[in-house]
């Protein structure tokens, strides 16, 4: 059973080596594939958040604005993490810093369309309050039971 396990641990080895190989020869792969998912990430959410805007559903939208910001906020984290090892090994810093603009242009456009969707969602909202008119029995009168002293 131990020559398993050897075999294993041999295999995962050797199977590392050319991914290691490749992002050795290209400090920016990394990076450019974090950026890559964070963009995904950030079309996905503001495409849940505008769903929920048309829908009225605030609370949903606000569920998924907080998801959202996590993704991208651990998504922009492991970025920042893999753009200082590209550093570290050499990479152009000038198209580093544009990796880094733009994810945070990509960050910066989720927020500004969560406050939109809110602002639709409250607008739509509001203005289904206030096609239901007037609730029948809300005269301000009480329930119309007089005092019943006992």
């Amino acid at each position: 059973m131990k020559q398993i396990g050897v075999i294993v641990t041999v295999a995962c080895a050797l199977a590392a080596v050319p991914l290691a190989a490749s992002a050795a020869g290209d400090p920016l792969a990394e990076a450019n594939a974090d950026l890559a998912k964070l963009s995904g990430d950030a079309a996905t959410a503001k495409a849940a958040v505008a769903a929920d805007a048309s829908n009225g559903d605030v609370a949903q939208l606000k569920r998924d604005a907080k998801t959202g910001l996590a993704t991208l906020k651990a998504d922009s984290k492991l970025l920042q993490v893999d753009v200082i090892a590209a550093r570290k090994a050499g990479g152009d810093r000038v198209e580093l810093r544009s990796l880094l603009q733009t994810a945070r242009l990509q960050v910066k456009g989720f927020r500004s369309a969560v406050r939109s969707s809110l602002a639709q969602a409250r607008q739509a909202a509001k203005r289904n309050r206030g096609s239901n008119g007037p609730t029948q029995g809300s005269s301000g009168q009480g329930s119309g039971i007089v005092g019943a002293v006992g």
